[in-house]
C-alpha cells in the first residue's frame, strides 16, 4: 500500500528527515523563506519563526557567500557547500553542521504531449529550466566533527611532539659528538700514558729477574724478598697496562685479528704448562681434557692465547689453597664450533652481582674475600676478543661453589670458513 495524500507523504519525509538529523528550507527568487522543514530543531529558530525571514538569518553561515548564492539563482553554479562548521548549542556543547544550498527549478515553459509515437514525435521540446529560488540542506554531523577535530587535535599533538624530538635529536647528536671527542681524547691520553709506561716497566723487571739470578753477586734473604716483591708488582703493572691498551684499540675499533686454522688442543696445553707452576705454588691442581680427533680452529694464535690465560687467571685468583681448576677442549653442542671449558671450585659470583660480570671495570665483592687484584678489566677484554672470533662466552655459577666459564670458537674447515 503506498501513500497517496500529501499529508502521508509529508509525514513519511519528516520521519526521514528526523532519522538523519537533516533540516531543509526552501526560498524565493529574494531569498526568503517559504518552506521550512526541521523536525530536531537544527536552525535553532523560536517558535513560529523561519518563514518569510531573509535566509542569511536562519543561516549565518552564509554570510560572505552572497556571490555564489547569486550564481545559484542565476543557474551559473549547481551547489554551494560549506562541509563543517560549528555552533554552540544551549547546553554549553558545540555542535558540528554540513550546509548544501542548491537551485530550486522553476516549472518549465511549454508542456509534454500525452503518450504516442506519432504524437511524441511532433511534440514541442522542453525549455532551458530556470531558477525561481534555493532548497537549503542543513544535516547534523557532529559525531563526525568531532572525530575530525580529535583528529586535527592529535595531528598538531604530533607535529609539536615531532618538533620536540627533532631538538631532542640534534640536541643529542651534539653531545654524541662532543662524546666522541671527549672518548677520543681519552683513549689518545690512556694509549700514550700505557706506552710510555711499559718500557721503564719492563726495564724494571728485567733489572730485578738479573739480580734474582745473581748474577751481579750472592743475595741475602731480605734482599731476595725485596726484588720479587718488585717484580712481581712490575708484573701486574705491565698486565693493566697491556690491558688499557688492549680496551683502547677495542673502543677505537682497531684490534685486528691474524685468523690461522690452529689446534685448539695444543693451544690450551701450551697455556696450562705456563700457568702449572703458578697454581702449584698456590697449592691448586690443573687437569687439562682434549677430546681426540677435533677438527681446527679459526683463530688468532696469540689473542686466543690471551682469553685462555685470562679465564686460567680469574680462576686461579679466586679458588683458594687446595682448589681445582679443570681445562677441557672439546666440540660444542651447535655446528661447526670448538667449545672450551674453564672450571673452579672457587668462592663463586653472587646471584645478584652476575648479570653486571664482565662490564668494564666491574669486580665482584667475593674478590675482597681472596685479595684478588685486579682493576674489572680482564673479564671484559675476554669477552670482546671471543665476540671478534665469532665466538660466545656464558658462564655459571653459584657463591661459595665455584665457576664455570664457557667459550666457543669457530671451526676451520666449518660453514665459517
Amino acid at each position: 500500500m503506498t501513500p497517496d495524500r500529501p499529508a502521508d507523504h509529508l509525514a513519511i519525509l519528516t520521519a526521514i528527515l528526523e532519522e538523519r538529523t537533516l533540516a531543509y528550507a526552501v526560498t524565493d527568487g529574494r531569498l526568503r523563506v517559504e518552506q521550512l522543514c526541521d523536525p530536531a530543531d537544527l536552525f535553532c529558530l523560536p517558535a513560529g519563526r523561519g518563514l518569510g525571514q531573509p535566509l542569511l538569518e536562519i543561516a549565518p553561515e552564509l554570510i560572505g557567500h552572497e556571490a555564489a548564492l547569486d550564481e545559484l539563482l542565476a543557474g551559473r553554479l549547481d551547489r554551494l557547500q560549506i562541509q563543517l562548521f560549528s555552533r554552540s548549542a544551549e547546553d554549553g556543547a558545540t555542535r558540528y553542521y554540513r550546509l548544501l544550498a542548491r537551485p530550486r527549478p522553476a516549472a518549465l515553459n511549454g508542456s509534454t504531449a500525452a503518450a504516442g509515437s506519432e504524437t511524441a514525435a511532433h511534440a514541442p521540446q522542453p525549455a532551458t529550466p530556470r531558477t525561481s529560488g534555493i532548497i537549503l540542506f542543513l544535516e547534523d554531523i557532529t559525531f563526525i566533527g568531532e572525530i575530525q577535530q580529535r583528529l586535527m587535535q592529535s595531528h598538531n599533538e604530533l607535529l609539536l611532539q615531532a618538533d620536540a624530538l627533532n631538538w631532542a635529536n640534534r640536541e643529542l647528536a651534539a653531545a654524541n659528538q662532543e662524546l666522541r671527542k671527549l672518548a677520543d681524547i681519552r683513549s689518545t691520553f690512556v694509549s700514550m700514558a700505557a706506552h710510555e709506561l711499559r718500557t721503564p716497566l719492563a726495564v724494571m723487571r728485567g733489572y730485578a729477574e738479573m739480580l734474582l739470578d745473581e748474577t751481579q753477586g750472592a743475595l741475602n734473604d731480605a734482599q731476595r724478598e725485596s726484588l720479587e716483591t718488585l717484580r712481581n708488582g712490575s708484573d701486574r703493572l705491565l698486565e693493566i697496562v697491556n690491558n688499557l691498551l688492549d680496551l683502547t684499540r677495542l673502543e677505537a675499533s682497531r684490534m685486528e685479528l691474524v685468523l690461522h686454522a690452529l689446534d685448539l688442543g695444543d693451544l690450551a696445553r701450551a697455556v696450562a704448562r705456563e700457568f702449572r707452576p703458578l697454581l702449584e705454588a698456590k697449592q691448586q691442581s690443573l687437569a687439562v681434557a682434549v677430546a681426540s680427533d677435533l677438527p681446527a680452529a679459526l683463530c688468532d694464535e696469540a689473542r686466543v692465547f690471551q682469553i685462555l690465560s685470562n679465564l686460567l687467571s680469574n680462576a686461579s685468583k679466586y679458588t683458594p689453597a687446595g682448589g681445582r681448576i679443570e681445562l677441557s677442549v672439546g666440540l660444542a653442542d651447535t655446528a661447526d664450533e670448538l667449545l672450551v671449558v674453564v672450571r673452579d671450585t672457587g668462592v663463586g659470583i653472587p646471584a645478584d652481582q652476575q648479570d653486571q660480570l664482565g662490564a668494564l671495570f666491574f669486580r665482584a665483592r667475593t674478590a675482597n674475600q681472596m685479595d684478588a687484584r685486579g682493576v674489572g678489566l680482564g673479564l671484559y677484554i675476554t669477552r670482546s676478543l671471543v665476540q671478534l672470533h665469532g665466538g660466545r662466552l656464558w658462564f655459571e655459577s653459584q657463591e661459595g661453589q665455584g665457576s664455570t666459564f664457557a667459550v666457543t670458537f669457530l671451526q676451520a674447515d666449518g660453514s665459517g670458513y
